[in-house]
């Protein structure tokens, strides 16, 4: 008898056990819930961190940052991000003022802290808020950076891919903000009180024994330290919100309160118009001394990132070179292959995209100027940025506008230019907020101009007949193309040759390019765009080089490198901390154009302006 496979199919569906068959679907559904299940929380168990190594590092006084992983560990499902569950429990032992389940010291949280943006401004306000707590001896209490607010591990963004909801700090920055002491280390030599995670805030800290206040209160406060009855923190300096804050926590009834937090319906007191304006420039003197920055330093895993593609900021000569650590105290995670307080020869250009292309005319319409760090006079001398004045006011019409609370916003009446329409506006602020390839290329001639100017006046001075005028009369110059030992001394052999020269003769080639022959494009632009802007910028320095093409250089140029945030090699924990090694090669570049509107150009130039940098090496578009 012949069998068809239909037959067979069904024989062998009766041949399973009764129990299977009626519960077949219960079953499946199980099954297809618990592989749902693992592959969305995929990840979620911890990679393993030993906690008791902490304490007995008695040389460096401080927990050893977790080993970097670079490829996921085997729990860790393929394709889905890191949790950084080591950097919290790293975070969680770092200190030994905390000790049990009770505060031995006095700390303050902020919980209206920003959320669910981006990370430039939350470091800004991080920065800021960490501020109050300095100027009181009050540890600061510093939350996890919330990337969305999601109660998954995992967010998804627009393309697909998955990111952490929450990144510690500490795997991105290290120093005063994620609990170190003035000496850089954990020693606790000054007796300060050092910053905790709100984890062992909240083990130490249980809600019955808080002191809440509210911003209302500080605003009170505001009024008595400025004399004003009608005094605002919308439109109050830096200073006297500072001021107001120190007053207010003097008050009785939170002076001695080991716990104090700010409610989280409490509005931010440093919001994005306090950041948009001068107001906070009275602050930088306090800020530049507190231990906020003076203790400033990037997360092990920030430094490892920039030694891994060493490739695309260093010369090939330099790229194997091993620089003996500044002092034998610094742990061996915090040295570089290169000096952190030196430079990296290399321009680094901020270009904002994605959500960019729509927020820049709403800052036109807000009649935004540049933020508050932008706005220091070293920098407006140069790039200063005049906010139009519209035929028809009324366009201003904007909430938030920040015309009446910015009184440097507009310059003289002589120099406010005037635009005739909400179009001619957006256009006037695209160069300077959302420049075009064009204006990318033209802008960074200029500033390459500028900064030639600086190099070659900084030490033998113009009067040495070393001008621009000069260099562009004498057709005649030296073409000669110098040795690779001369290539080698970098600025400063090209300067003493100058110097040698004297008024014989001008260079034919760059003084700041010898050393200055590498870019880097910090950008969340797509990679096409990106490719037009490294294609511009090489074809346009090789125009200088081309006498049929020269006119609108005044020296030749050449590029060796031109990379982007896309071409770094990051491994599987330093992906997603990307903008803050970004920041941190933005921070040492040689020369820097940003985005003034921007928080993570902000916070660039705050970093930038604890030097060595002249003002003329921070530009913006």
């Amino acid at each position: 008898m012949v069998v068809t496979r239909a037959e067979s199919i069904q024989r062998d569906f009766w041949a399973i056990p009764l129990f299977l068959r009626r519960h077949a679907l219960l079953i499946v559904a199980f099954l297809t819930s618990a592989e749902i299940y693992r592959w969305y929380f995929a990840g979620v168990v911890p990679y393993p961190y030993d906690s008791t190594h902490c304490y007995q590092h008695t040389r460096y006084g401080i927990c050893p940052y977790p080993e970097p992983q670079d490829i996921p560990p085997r729990i860790q499902r393929t394709g889905m991000p890191p949790l950084y569950e080591a950097y919290m429990d790293f975070e969680n032992h770092l200190t030994k003022q905390v000790e049990g389940n009770t505060p031995t010291r006095k700390y303050i949280y902020f919980a209206n802290h920003v959320a669910s943006c981006g990370w430039g401004n939350v470091l800004q306000e991080t920065v800021f808020s960490s501020l109050v707590a300095s100027g009181l001896d009050r540890g600061f209490v510093f939350d996890d950076y919330i990337v969305e607010f999601n109660t998954k591990p995992y967010s998804r963004s627009y393309n697909g891919k998955y990111y952490p909801t929450i990144i510690p700090h500490s795997a991105m920055i290290n120093g005063y903000l994620v609990g170190l002491d003035s000496s850089g280390l954990n020693r606790n030599d000054n007796n300060e009180t050092l910053a905790i995670p709100r984890r062992v805030y909240e083990r130490i800290c249980p809600p019955s024994e808080r002191v809440y206040i509210h911003l209302k209160s500080v605003e009170a406060h505001l009024r008595r330290v400025t004399s004003n009855p009608k005094a605002s923190l919308d439109d109050a300096s830096g200073k006297s919100i500072l001021d107001a804050w120190l007053s207010r926590l003097s008050q009785p009834d939170v002076k001695d309160a080991p716990c104090v937090q700010v409610l989280h319906e409490s509005p931010n007191m440093f919001n994005i118009v306090f950041f948009g304006t001068t107001a906070m420039q009275d602050l930088w003197e306090t800020l530049s001394t507190s231990p906020v920055l003076t203790n400033w330093a990037w997360s092990p895993l920030v430094y490892r990132a920039l030694d891994q593609n060493r490739r695309l900021f260093m010369p090939v000569s330099k790229q194997s070179v091993e620089t003996s650590p500044l002092s034998t105290d610094i742990p061996p995670w915090h040295i570089s292959w290169i000096n952190t307080a030196a430079p990296l020869p290399v321009l680094t250009l901020h270009l904002r995209r994605g959500d960019f292309k729509e927020h820049c005319p709403h800052l036109a319409d807000m009649a935004s100027n540049y933020t508050g760090f932008a706005t220091f006079p070293e920098f407006s001398a140069r790039d200063p940025f005049v906010v139009p004045r519209l035929v028809h006011e009324h366009w201003y019409s904007h909430p938030l506008s920040l015309l009446s609370k910015d009184s440097t916003a507009r310059g003289s009446s002589e120099n406010i230019p005037i635009v005739e329409s909400r179009e001619e506006l957006h256009r006037y602020y695209a160069p300077h907020c959302y420049p075009d390839v064009k204006q990318i290329v033209q802008r960074v001639r200029e500033v390459l101009h500028d900064y030639e100017t600086f190099v070659r006046g900084a030490d033998i001075g113009i009067e040495n007949g070393l001008s621009f005028e000069r260099a562009k009369a004498e057709e005649e110059r030296d073409r000669t193309v110098p040795d690779s030992s001369q290539e080698s001394r970098g600025i400063a052999g090209w300067k003493q040759e100058a110097e040698d020269i004297g008024n014989s003769r001008a260079l034919s080639r760059s003084l700041a390019n010898q050393s200055l022959r590498r870019i880097f494009i910090m950008s969340n632009g797509n990679s096409a765009f990106l490719k037009e802007v490294k294609d511009a910028l090489l074809e346009d320095a090789a125009n200088s080089r081309n006498q049929e093409k020269s006119a609108a250089w005044k020296f030749q140029w050449e590029w060796e490198v031109v990379s982007t945030s896309r071409d770094l090699v990051l491994g599987w924990e330093e992906a997603p901390v990307g903008r803050a090694i970004d920041t941190y090669v933005a921070h040492r570049s040689e020369l820097f154009l940003g985005n003034g509107f921007s928080s993570l150009t902000g916070n660039v130039v705050m970093l930038r302006k604890m030097g060595p940098f002249d003002p003329v090496q921070t530009r913006f578009w």
